[in-house]
C-alpha cells in the first residue's frame, strides 16, 4: 500500500516514482553496534524480529537537533497506540543520522527527551551506507517493515491521519 501526498503533479510524478522503487525493498536493521539512547527502553532488546517495525529515519539532510524536538509528539501519539499495541505488538526505532557538528548537541538534547522507544544516533552513517536504496526525500523516511524488514507503508504516521489509518490497518494484518 502507498500514499502519496498532495503536492503539485511533476512532484508527484516523481515522488510516486520513488514510492515505487522503494515499496517492497529491503531495510538493513543492524544496529546494535550504534549508540543508542534509551530513557524507558531495554537496552538489551532493540526490536523483535516477529513484529513489523516503524521506523523514524533521520539523516544527515536534516537538522537532527530540530527533529528531536518532535519526540514528545511521537511519544504522546506512540502511547495513545498502545492499547492496540498489546493486541497487535509492533516495534518502533527512531534513527538520527547526524552532521559531525550536531552529535554532541543531539546528544544533549536527547538526555533530556523522555520517550518509550529506542533511539539510535547513527554518528559514522552506518544505516544509510547499508541501505543507499532509501530515497533521499525526507517525506519518505518515515516507514513500515514487515517481518521481513520490506517496507509496506511510507508515510509519516504523526502528521497525516490518512497514514495513521494506513498504519493502524497495516500492524492488525497478519502476513
Amino acid at each position: 500500500m502507498m500514499l502519496l501526498p498532495p503536492i503539485s503533479c511533476n512532484c508527484n510524478i516523481n515522488l510516486k516514482k520513488e514510492i515505487t522503487k522503494f515499496y517492497s525493498s529491503t531495510i538493513e536493521l543492524a544496529v546494535d553496534s550504534l549508540f543508542r539512547y534509551s530513557y524507558n527502553y531495554p537496552d538489551s532488546l532493540l526490536f523483535d524480529d516477529n513484529y513489523k517495525t516503524l521506523v523514524v529515519y533521520h539523516d544527515s539532510m536534516t537538522c537532527g537537533v530540530c527533529e528531536s524536538r518532535k519526540l514528545h509528539s511521537w511519544q504522546t501519539l506512540l502511547s495513545s497506540i498502545d492499547s492496540l499495541n498489546n493486541y497487535y505488538p509492533f516495534n518502533v526505532i527512531f534513527i538520527f543520522t547526524p552532521q559531525k557538528n550536531q552529535t554532541t548537541s543531539l546528544k544533549v538534547m536527547l538526555k533530556n527527551v523522555e520517550i518509550d522507544y529506542p533511539i539510535i544516533v547513527d554518528e559514522k552513517h552506518f544505516f544509510s551506507s547499508q541501505n543507499k536504496h532509501i530515497p533521499q526525500n525526507p517525506l519518505l523516511h518515515t516507514f513500515l517493515l514487515n517481518e521481513d524488514k520490506k517496507v509496506i507503508l511510507v508515510g509519516d504516521i504523526l502528521y497525516n491521519t490518512n497514514v495513521r489509518n494506513l498504519f493502524l490497518d497495516q500492524i492488525r494484518k497478519t502476513e
